[in-house]
């Protein structure tokens, strides 16, 4: 009986070490991909407020209304 504890026991800390390695090896993974995901993503808009867009601007000089005056507050 005590071989067959002990195989039982090898095997289940074999276990638990997979899943270790498993889940720290996944975690590693995702926050690779994030960082290349970023990298070759670049955030489009600043953060804090956006700057006014050069179309909106274009399109607001193109038309026969009067000057559209944007004010940041």
């Amino acid at each position: 009986m005590n071989e067959l504890e002990e195989f039982k026991n090898m095997a289940m800390n074999a276990r638990a070490r997979a899943k270790r390695n498993y889940e720290r090896n996944r975690a590693e993974i995702l926050e690779k991909k994030k960082v290349a995901y970023r990298l070759a993503h670049p955030d489009p808009a600043p953060r804090g407020r956006p700057p006014l867009s050069k179309n909106l601007c274009d399109a607001a000089s193109k038309t026969d209304s009067p000057p559209i005056i944007f004010f940041s507050v």
